[in-house]
């Protein structure tokens, strides 16, 4: 996770849609989240920065490749 604060925003949301893609999918098991931190232990803050935005986009993701799914099942 640390690469992704080295990245463009651009390729950041790329990654993001690619990673909730495979994880929908089941491409990748869902366990591929365990080993994000999701608290600064020295902050005790959530995530902030290119890596919060990441994680946001990625969930985000992952609600619209279901809804779409859900849809595909109603017609």
């Amino acid at each position: 996770m640390k690469s992704i604060e080295k990245m463009q925003v651009k390729q950041i949301s790329n990654l993001a849609k690619i990673t909730a893609h495979l994880l929908v999918s089941q491409s990748i098991p869902l366990h591929f989240l365990k080993v994000i931190d999701f608290e600064d232990e020295k902050t005790d803050s959530v995530i902030k920065g290119k890596t919060g935005v990441f994680l946001h986009l990625v969930f985000e993701a992952i609600l619209n490749l279901s809804s779409m799914a859900e849809k595909k099942k109603l017609h």
